[in-house]
């Protein structure tokens, strides 16, 4: 593979390298460059794709299930910070 790092440098790399450094960048290369049903990309890109998806629901389902952290309330929007910070007494800091 062709990489151009981001320091504008170019250097080939081995594949097998890039694949398991960067699989999801990969991925989104081979998809849109339109080569991921070549044989090279074909019998891996579907795996990494169902992986990813399955780690980011993982952490999406641990983010909205934690609702304390050593006993104090986790806000999940804006609006719930200020409700919280209003029922503890805290005072609105502002920059």
């Amino acid at each position: 593979m062709l990489i151009e790092w981001i320091d504008g440098s170019i250097d080939w790399v081995r594949l097998a390298a890039v694949k398991e450094s960067y699989p999801v960048q990969l991925v989104k290369s081979a998809l849109a460059n339109g080569i991921a049903h070549e044989p090279a990309f074909n019998l891996w890109v579907h795996k990494v794709i169902k992986r990813k998806e399955r780690l980011i629901k993982r952490v999406e389902s641990k983010y909205w299930r934690n609702t304390h952290k050593f006993r104090i309330e986790i806000p999940k929007s804006v609006q719930e910070a200020y409700e919280i910070d209003k029922d503890t007494g805290m005072p609105l800091r502002r920059r």
